[in-house]
């Protein structure tokens, strides 16, 4: 009998302990990704320029947030959200209302405005992508080490954040760094992420990534400045190559990526679009963009792997 009450103080001892470490472990896996997404959603938060509208975007993050908790969202999309703010915060860059929620839609929409509010019909159809426990915790980790990094570099010499790029594609999150960046790297600053980064292999070299970003980084200004210019030339005149709000949509998406933001899912036929709006726009106005001193690009769009 005794030996039968010990047994089953035993098996009940071993199932406090299962359910307890298991409690544990989701508590952990939610904890590290929410905390993780929780620090993007701040940093979110401080790049808007307008101080009432920050509750607004806070609301906006939380959405999103319970989209990551339904499972509505990729992991690369997670994480696409994650290195466009990082790359913002990092250019010092400050954005309206507007574009902060451009941001949080821009991997989700074909034509992003704002991310809605969830209406309770529409959350059954929606499309759910099932992650394993472990992917949680390594989505979670990987965010956490690239927000560890970017605290670095924040708090590094200045001089070389231009030096940093974060950048997503369908493996993941991760830092594309210049080779110029090697002694910073190899710096005391850095010694606590870097082993890290290392073993996750989370960090890519690039040489000469400091120019291909300044020529991203013209380009996409040059596209604002084209269709910021025909949005001024259509309003005199009776030629229309595409309506104003279309012209704003394609106006800021180019700003946003110029300041730092990656190359959206539907950036190939956006800049199509762009090209074709433009190259009407110089058979149009040319001489006008010219007198004004309008400079126009018109290469193609970068991989969203690289951008």
């Amino acid at each position: 009998m005794t030996s039968s009450l010990r047994e089953y103080g035993l098996i009940a001892l071993l199932i406090a302990v299962s359910v307890g470490g298991y409690l544990l472990f989701e508590r952990n896996k939610e904890d590290l990704l929410s905390f993780s997404l929780n620090a993007i959603g701040t940093k979110l938060v401080n790049l808007v320029d307008d101080e009432t509208a920050k509750i607004r975007i806070a609301e906006a993050f939380k959405r999103f947030q319970q989209q990551v908790r339904d499972n509505e969202l990729r992991p690369d999309q997670i994480e696409y959200v994650a290195a466009s703010v990082l790359n913002l915060t990092k250019s010092n860059a400050r954005i309206s209302p507007e574009e902060a929620e451009m941001v949080l839609a821009a991997n989700l929409m074909d034509q992003p405005t704002a991310l809605p509010a969830p209406q309770a019909a529409d959350r059954e159809a929606r499309e759910t992508f099932t992650l394993s426990d472990a992917d949680q915790v390594q989505l979670g980790k990987r965010i956490e080490s690239i927000l560890l990094f970017a605290e670095a570099v924040q708090k590094s010499d200045s001089a070389n954040l231009h030096l940093v790029h974060f950048e997503s594609d369908d493996k993941g999150i991760r830092i594309a760094l210049d080779t110029e960046f090697g002694n910073q790297w190899a710096s005391k600053s850095f010694e606590k992420v870097r082993q890290n980064l290392d073993e996750s292999r989370l960090v890519r070299w690039e040489p000469r990534l400091e120019d291909r970003q300044k020529a991203e980084i013209r380009r996409h200004e040059s596209h604002q400045e084209a269709l910021e210019a025909l949005k001024t030339r259509q309003a005199n005149s009776t030629f229309r190559v595409a309506d104003e709000e279309r012209l704003d949509l394609l106006s800021v998406r180019s700003k946003l990526r110029s300041m730092g933001v990656l190359a959206m899912p539907d950036s190939a036929d956006i800049n199509k679009e762009i090209r074709v709006i433009i190259k009407s726009a110089l058979a149009e106005f040319g001489a006008a963009f010219e007198e004004e001193g309008v400079t126009i690009s018109l290469e193609s769009d970068s991989t969203r792997s690289v951008n």
